[in-house]
C-alpha cells in the first residue's frame, strides 16, 4: 500500500485537528480538576472563600457571617515540544512513519495535563496547599472543622501485595474518611458525593479489580459490587505512579488514591495554546539543513485545590 507524502500544510492541519481531541482515558483529569481556567496573565490568584453558612431559623434580624478568604497563586510556565523530520525522509516515507511521529507529538501534548496532575498527586505529601499544610496531611484545620486528615493508613499483611479482601476494607475506610471531612462551618463537606475514582499504580491491578468487580471475595459476598447506596467507584490505573515524579517524589508501591468526582481537587489554568509553528518548505532552515521542524507550545500550569476531594491511603 502506498502512503501519501505529507507536505507541511497536511501536517499542520493534522496537528490542529488532533490537538483539539480528548484521548481515551483522560476523563479522570476533568473529574479531579473540572474545566481549564482561562488565564490572561503570567499568574492567577485564587481565593478560597470557604463554605456558605448553614441555613438557620430566621428569628430577629438576619445574621450575616463573614466568609473565610484564603488566597493562593498559580504561576503559568512555558512548555514546548518539537518534531524534526528530514525533507528526504518525508519524501521517501512509504510506511507512514512520519504520520506516526506526528501522532506521537500530538499524544505528548494531549497527555501533558495527565503528567502535570499526576506530579501534583505524587508530590502531595510534601507540597503546601492553600491552608498552609501539605496537600495530603494529618492536621488540616479550617475554622470550625477541627483537626482533620486526608492521609491515612491501612494495615495489610504485605504492603506491596494486598489481598482483594484487604483492598475492600481499605476502600471503605477511605470513602468513610472522605464522607466525614468537614468544611469550615463544621458541616460534612462531601455528603452528597456518590461518584468516586480510585487511582492505583499498575502493581495493584489484580487485587483492586477483584475488589471492585468480583461477586465473591474470601467466600463472602462482595458488598462493593452493586452497592444499594448507588455509589460508583471507577478504577484508574496510572502507570506514571510507577516512576519517580519530576520533583523527585518516589514511585508508589504501597499507596492508592480515592478521588471525589467533583472537579475540585486540582486547578488547571492555561494562558496560551496550543500554538503550532513550523520551519518547512522554502524556509531558511530547510535550505541550511535539509530538515523540517514542527512545534507545539503552551503556557499553563496546574495547582492544588480542595484537599478534601482526595484521600491518600498507604498500606502498612
Amino acid at each position: 500500500m502506498t502512503v501519501q507524502t505529507l507536505d507541511s500544510r497536511d501536517i499542520t492541519s493534522t496537528l490542529w485537528w488532533e490537538l483539539n481531541q480528548t484521548p481515551a482515558g483522560m476523563e479522570w483529569i476533568a473529574a479531579a480538576s473540572g474545566d481549564v481556567v482561562d488565564s490572561d496573565s503570567a499568574s492567577e490568584t485564587y481565593v478560597d472563600l470557604g463554605a456558605v453558612p448553614m441555613m438557620r431559623r430566621w428569628r430577629g434580624p438576619r445574621a450575616a457571617e463573614q466568609m473565610r478568604a484564603d488566597e493562593f497563586t498559580i504561576v503559568n510556565d512555558d512548555f514546548e515540544d518539537t518534531l524534526r523530520v528530514s525533507r528526504k525522509g518525508k519524501r521517501r516515507d512509504k510506511t507512514g512513519k512520519v504520520q506516526r511521529k506526528i501522532n506521537d507529538l500530538v499524544l505528548a501534548y494531549n497527555m501533558h495535563w495527565w503528567e502535570l496532575v499526576t506530579d501534583l498527586i505524587q508530590d502531595g505529601e510534601d507540597s503546601i496547599c492553600f491552608d498552609g499544610q501539605f496537600f495530603f496531611d494529618t492536621d488540616h484545620v479550617s475554622d470550625k472543622s477541627g483537626t482533620q486528615s486526608n492521609d491515612v493508613v491501612s494495615d495489610v499483611t504485605t504492603t506491596t501485595a494486598p489481598t482483594s479482601a484487604e483492598v475492600t476494607i481499605a476502600l471503605y475506610a477511605a470513602i468513610q474518611k472522605m464522607m466525614e471531612l468537614k468544611d469550615d462551618q463544621g458541616r460534612a463537606a462531601k455528603r452528597n458525593v456518590q461518584s468516586f475514582l480510585c487511582m492505583i499504580p499498575p502493581v495493584f491491578i489484580q487485587p483492586f479489580e477483584e475488589a471492585l468487580n468480583a461477586q465473591i471475595i474470601g467466600n463472602t459476598s462482595n458488598v462493593i459490587v452493586g452497592q444499594a447506596s448507588g455509589r460508583t467507584i471507577q478504577l484508574i490505573v496510572n502507570a506514571d505512579l510507577a516512576s519517580d515524579s519530576e520533583a523527585g517524589s518516589t514511585k508508589w508501591t504501597t499507596k492508592f488514591l480515592l478521588l471525589a468526582n467533583d472537579g475540585r481537587a486540582i486547578i488547571r489554568q492555561q494562558e496560551e495554546g496550543p500554538l503550532i509553528s513550523s520551519k518547512a518548505e522554502g524556509s531558511e532552515y530547510e535550505h541550511d539543513t535539509g530538515q523540517h521542524e514542527y512545534g507545539v507550545y503552551t503556557s499553563r500550569e496546574a495547582g492544588y485545590g480542595d484537599w478534601k476531594s482526595m484521600v491518600l491511603t498507604t498500606f502498612t
